[in-house]
């Protein structure tokens, strides 16, 4: 008997461990069925991944104001989706493309001049941003909703514009994020069809202007003016192309005033030469066709007409007057 009672002793007390050790296990189980829900709660569902857009070519004068939009290019609803969320929502907006030099959000397109911005309206925040971008939504408790996810692409003019296509497009990827749901991401992409069309003018003027022989009497006192003759500036404008126009001295070119330098060959004293447009002096601005050059002035797009004449500048004395003067055109 002593034998058999120390055996069912022994017996009892490798039982007691191995029950409990099942029940830790299925302990265990449980709590890990419990916290599965929670981790996978959420639901969040764009209709569309990604895809290729060919945008509205566009016509663009080659000198317009460098960081202007235009609207060619449009608005579209692109994504909706529907979601239910109790965690975090992070929106980021990233673009696969080169940035135009001078701006932070306008990408290359492979045509000089013109570069690609996209914007995006953040459904949960509100308003559109610029990509690339990032932002989190925090939901006060379980979210529900419809978002239409509203995209725009617009034509940004980063420099002189040139007629060209589209060679290196860049593309914006979506990409919404959170601790409950799985990961979704959308991307826009341009074709290289888009075709871009730099508007100009045809200008046509005369090579030099010859001013009459005049007595040097009747230029005083200082200031007066005589022996106008009149000249004229043709153009032929594309459409969409507004001409403007800079005068420059070409033997000064920082000149800024409203009378030309003499060349070193003229003989005459105290006398100059002016430019007039109607009844206003033109002053003179640097040799470029950047839009807002200094004494930048704007023209009919059919040309305009112009006086040049002597000018006073002191006690006058007979002899030879030339000077030379250099127009710019800007198309904006």
């Amino acid at each position: 008997m002593g034998r058999n009672t120390g055996s069912k002793a022994a017996s009892r007390i490798a039982f007691r461990p191995w029950r409990w050790v099942s029940r830790l296990t299925a302990a265990t189980l449980i709590f890990v069925f419990m916290l599965t829900p929670v981790a996978s709660a959420g639901l969040f569902t764009p209709h569309q991944r990604s895809y290729t857009r060919t945008l509205q070519g566009a016509i663009i004068a080659r000198d317009t104001v460098v960081g202007k939009e235009t609207p060619d290019a449009g608005q579209r609803t692109e994504t909706s989706f529907a979601y239910q969320i109790d965690c975090p929502l992070t929106t980021t907006s990233t673009v696969n493309g080169t940035l135009a030099p001078g701006f932070t959000d306008v990408f290359e397109t492979g045509v000089p001049g013109i570069g690609v911005r996209f914007k995006y309206l953040n459904g949960q925040n509100g308003g559109y941003v610029t990509a690339p971008h990032t932002d989190v939504f925090t939901p006060s408790g379980s979210f529900t909703g419809n978002i239409n996810n509203t995209r725009e692409v617009l034509l940004v003019v980063t420099g002189q514009v040139s007629t060209g296509t589209f060679t290196t497009p860049p593309a914006m990827t979506l990409t919404w994020s959170g601790s409950c749901f799985e990961t979704k991401s959308s991307t826009v992409t341009l074709s290289n069809l888009t075709e871009i069309t730099s508007h100009t003018c045809t200008p046509s003027a005369p090579a030099s202007v010859s001013l009459p022989s005049v007595p040097a009497a009747k230029l005083t006192p200082v200031g007066s003016t005589i022996g106008d003759t009149a000249f004229s500036l043709g153009l032929t404008c594309q459409s969409r192309a507004t001409p403007y126009i800079t005068f420059t001295d070409v033997l000064s070119p920082s000149n800024r005033g409203a009378i030309l330098t003499l060349d070193p060959s003229s003989t005459a004293t105290g006398v100059a030469v002016q430019l007039v447009n109607g009844q206003t002096p033109i002053s003179f601005g640097p040799d470029s066709a950047v839009a807002r050059n200094p004494n930048q002035r704007q023209l009919d797009s059919t040309g305009a007409a112009f006086t040049a004449r002597y000018i006073s500048t002191g006690t006058p004395t007979g002899g030879t007057v030339k000077a030379a003067a250099s127009f710019t055109m800007s198309y904006q």
